[in-house]
């Protein structure tokens, strides 16, 4: 009976590691709106990561197939830096242009982990929304030498020392 047990727990233990190695997930995803109370919709989901990562979630919306374009004002919740867990995010048609179009009858998001940017570059250059204004640099993009030199810099925080990142060169 004991030598079964040790067999289940290693079983569960190999199908856990092997589910984090498949990287951040997002499951168990419910869209509901909070009518007739208010326009607000609901959408939970549960993110599944590794315990010391934290996720953005990107929100794609689509009316049937056709993608709806949302503005960042309108959603707020657990959008940014998400942790492993049950989690809400909050849509405000209201904030939209398709206020007045009526019903969406088929409304549905796909939410998509990804990774937490370290800075975000803007090139003030560039008219909104122009290729290139806006771009992200991420950890990996640093340890890969993608944005040149770099270091880590311990930070003590409320007494918990929390290695930061810093971006030393230009390119």
């Amino acid at each position: 009976m004991k030598i079964k047990r040790v067999l289940i727990g290693m079983v569960v233990m190999f199908v856990s590691i092997s589910a984090m190695a498949d990287g951040p997930t997002i499951g168990n995803v419910v869209v509901q709106q909070r009518w007739p109370w208010s326009r607000l919709v609901d959408i939970d989901y549960v993110l599944t990561c590794g315990p010391e990562q934290s996720m953005d979630i990107v929100v794609e919306a689509y009316d049937d197939s056709y993608p709806l374009i949302l503005p960042t004002g309108s959603l707020s919740g657990n959008l940014y830096s998400v942790q492993s867990g049950a989690r809400r995010i909050i849509f405000d048609p209201t904030i939209t242009a398709y206020i007045n179009i009526g019903v969406f009858s088929e409304f549905r998001v796909l939410l998509t982990p990804s990774p937490v940017p370290l800075y975000m570059i803007v090139d003030l250059t560039k008219s909104e929304g122009e290729e290139g204004q806006t771009a992200y640099v991420y950890e990996s993009d640093l340890t890969n030498d993608v944005w040149s030199a770099w270091v880590r810099n311990p930070v003590t925080n409320d007494g918990t020392v929390v290695q930061s990142v810093i971006w030393t060169g230009t390119s």
